[in-house]
This record gives structure tokens, sequence and C-alpha cells, in this order.
């Protein structure tokens, strides 16, 4: 998050954007999501953000206190048009020629926790999702750049983060699908930008 937030702060400062987006991938919540789902953050978070006391309980050692950044509702409401564009869609799904999995390709807008480490055990992505009940996904930048547009000089920029599901976050985790998780992620983008922004 502090590479990305850097990085997004020098992009903004160099560029002046009107919008600033964080393609890419990251673990999906199973049974949220599937393989290669795209999925648009609404809120982000740092889900290590909290405080580590003394431990009095099983579940009592670390308590959150997340600040939330939520997406802008101009995007949001674009956002949602393709969501229920299935044609779109399945042309993304359809123009990738690699090993893809069987279902139909779908763009969610949920919360997303960002947090420092790569998550491959059920268990940990079980007390994020307890932060929210909605999540449908953990990565590692996005509440950065979001943090680093809100913090920017006038006039800020618009962020998103638009990514794909390339694992679920557990013992299962492997790079089977990681090429078409990345594929379908920067083709919504290209789509969004050209179907919905060109003209704003």
């Amino acid at each position: 998050m502090a590479s990305a937030a850097v990085l997004t702060m020098k992009m903004i400062m160099a560029f002046r954007p009107k919008y600033i987006a964080m393609p890419g991938i990251l673990a999906g919540v199973r049974g949220s999501c599937n393989m290669g789902d795209i999925i648009v953050a609404d809120p982000g978070w740092d889900y290590g953000s909290g405080k580590i006391q003394e431990k009095k309980s099983a579940s009592q050692d670390f308590l959150p206190a997340p600040y939330q950044s939520s997406l802008n509702s101009f995007l949001r409401g674009k956002f949602a048009l393709m969501a229920n564009d299935d044609a779109a869609l399945d042309q993304i799904r359809r123009e990738w020629k690699g090993p893809k999995p069987e279902n139909a390709l779908r763009m969610h807008i949920g919360p997303v926790a960002s947090g420092a480490s790569v998550v491959a055990n059920k268990c940990f992505l079980d007390e994020v999702i307890k932060q929210h009940r909605k999540l449908v996904g953990v990565e590692m930048e996005t509440y950065g750049v979001f943090t680093a547009a809100e913090e920017s000089p006038f006039p800020t920029p618009k962020a998103f983060s638009i990514k794909s599901v390339s694992d679920f976050a557990d013992e299962a985790k492997d790079d089977s699908f990681r090429e078409y998780a990345a594929f379908t992620s920067a083709s919504a983008l290209k789509y969004f930008v050209e179907r919905y922004l060109e003209s704003c």
C-alpha cells in the first residue's frame, strides 16, 4: 500500500489526471465471486488498521478500526451499468484464448480490504470478513491508491480499483488462472474507459 500510494501521488502531481485506476488481480471470497470475475472496490480499507492488545480471549487480541474509502458515486453508477452488460462481459471472456474457468464472467461492486501480506489462509481471511460481512476480495494496493487520491491537492482525481479474481486466499491458492484474471481486469478497464469515461 505504501509503494502504491507513493507512486499514485507521483502520477497525480506529474499528470493531473481526472481519473486514476488500479487494475490487477486479487483474492476473492469463495461463494461471493468466481475465478476471473471482475471486482470494483467499494469501499476499500486497510484490514491491518486497529489495535493489538494483551490477549484476553481467543478472539480479542486484535481490535480492528479501519477507515473506509468509498467509490465516487458517479463512477459507481457507471460501473453498475457495465456490470449489467452481459454481452460485453461475455465478449471479454471469449477473447481470452488460454485456459479459463467454465463460469460466465461477472462484475461485482463490493467491499475490498487491503493488507501488507499475500493471503493463502482461510482462517485469516475469515477474520478479515468479520470487518465487513459482504467482503468480496482482499489484495495489497487499493487502499493506498484511494488514500493518495483523496489526500492529493485540488483538483483531486476520482480513483477506482478494478481487479479480477485469481484465487480464493486459501490453502488451494495457485496460479492456474492468474493470466486470465489479469486479462479480464485489463480488458474491463479498457472497455470501461472507452465506453463510459471518454465522453465525460
